[in-house]
């Protein structure tokens, strides 16, 4: 195969099949002169399971090509459980790579090994201040897909320090924790973000808060959410209202009976509550 579009047409049906037989071939191509030949080498052995192969893959990843670095990133995470060293120590310096497209996939192939180090690496590159954006959104992305209380702290962690979009995508992605144990964890860690200088929050991010507790529907929301009643915001109110009604009605009803005894509560969570309880349709409280 002297010509280099011949070797790609070969090695692009080659690619195509799953017999191990092909393993040979694609072996002798790893280190073509062509950066497209070498990354489909790769990208192909990834879905073959030998030392030899992961070998290539590992060097892979140092490849000048982005192209190559991307197929490596794939097939290591892949072969993972193959791997003499850890994973997470072999990709987590491409999250810098001077390629953006490259880190991204770093990211993805973290978010796959669903460890604590891999979640730790992530949350490293979401604080990092020379992160571009839509590194730090991938890593909130991965992270959210590890439903694991190390990616919830990482999570956490990134809505002290990180822009407005991304705050948005993590409280997002909080919103969609699915096992109950963490689904308490998440609720915490939105309150608190709600609670940090609440009425400096920005109208968006407080209606995606109120957003995210109604999908958790943790009882630990019912305060925070009564709270934002008084907002003076109406679309931010009607959020909180919305997100009440995904939660236990009793309790609420309860908290809202509460709120109204109280001679100290101000006028506008007075007036809030006497909206929400209209939109409720209760007619028990007055």
């Amino acid at each position: 195969m002297h010509n280099s579009h011949t070797r790609l047409l070969v090695v692009q049906a080659l690619a195509q099949l799953s017999d191990a037989q092909v393993i040979p071939a694609l072996l002798m191509v790893v280190n073509d002169r062509s950066a497209e030949v070498r990354a489909i080498a790769l990208e192909a052995l990834s879905h073959f399971y030998h030392p030899v192969i992961t070998r290539h893959l590992v060097q892979g990843l140092h490849d000048p090509s982005s192209l190559v670095r991307k197929s490596a990133i794939v097939g290591v995470s892949l072969q993972a459980s193959l791997l003499e060293t850890d994973p997470v120590a072999l990709l987590a310096f491409l999250l810098a790579d001077l390629n953006p497209t490259v880190g991204r996939q770093a990211a993805l192939a973290l978010g796959r090994l669903q460890t604590d180090a891999a979640a730790q690496a992530l949350t490293q590159a979401l604080i990092a201040p020379t992160s571009p954006i839509e590194l730090q959104l991938d890593c909130v992305r991965s992270l959210g897909w590890m439903q694991s209380a190390a990616a919830l702290d990482g999570l956490a962690d990134g809505l002290g320090s990180v822009s407005e979009q991304v705050k948005l995508e993590i409280v997002a992605v909080l919103g969609r924790v699915a096992p109950p144990p963490l689904k308490a964890t998440a609720t915490a860690i939105l309150v608190a973000a709600l609670q940090a200088q609440a009425w400096q929050q920005p109208i968006i991010l407080k209606r995606a808060i109120a957003f995210s507790l109604g999908q958790l529907g943790d009882p630990q929301a019912i305060d925070p959410l009564i709270y934002l009643l008084a907002d003076e915001d109406a679309s931010v109110c009607l959020h909180a209202i919305a997100a009440l009604k995904h939660l236990e009605t009793e309790p609420v009803l309860q908290r809202f009976h509460h709120f109204r005894q109280l001679t100290s509560s101000p006028m506008a969570l007075q007036q809030g509550i006497a909206i929400a309880q209209q939109e409720w349709g209760d007619r028990e409280t007055t």
